[in-house]
């Protein structure tokens, strides 16, 4: 007697388990299905694939990454001075690393080669780069 009601109840919570997926699924088939529909009665709708191309949220991310010789724009770049800073001086190179290595660092659970790049950017801007 007592197995039944175990099998009726596991059988029942299955049964809702189940049910709740599929309308969880016929609600997502509700919002796409104007749009396949539209594309494949060759209506004229397009999807508009803008959004793709602009910055999340304000941010803005170089392209690709980063170049096997350090240029000035890519020192500029990884330490964060932008295309808008004429001069960059020593002590400014200095505060943006010192920033950027207590953010990024290894032992904080920074990546080390990014860590590497912002050591690298800093010694190109302050002349110190290529020297051993």
């Amino acid at each position: 007697m007592v197995l039944s009601w175990v099998v009726a109840g596991v059988s029942i919570g299955t049964g809702l388990i189940f049910a709740r997926a599929s309308l969880r699924a016929l609600a997502r088939t509700r919002a796409t299905a104007s749009l396949n529909a539209a594309s494949m009665n060759k209506t004229g709708f397009t999807l508009n694939t803008d959004f793709l191309s602009k910055p999340i949220y304000g941010r803005n991310f170089a392209e690709g990454s980063f170049n096997p010789e350090m240029s000035k724009k890519e020192a500029l770049d990884i330490l964060g001075f932008g295309k808008t800073v004429k001069h960059v001086t020593e002590e400014d190179v200095k505060k943006r690393h010192r920033k950027l290595m207590l953010l990024n660092h290894p032992d904080n659970g920074g990546s080390a080669y990014i860590s590497s790049k912002i050591n690298e950017a800093k010694d190109y801007l302050l002349g110190r780069y290529g020297r051993d």
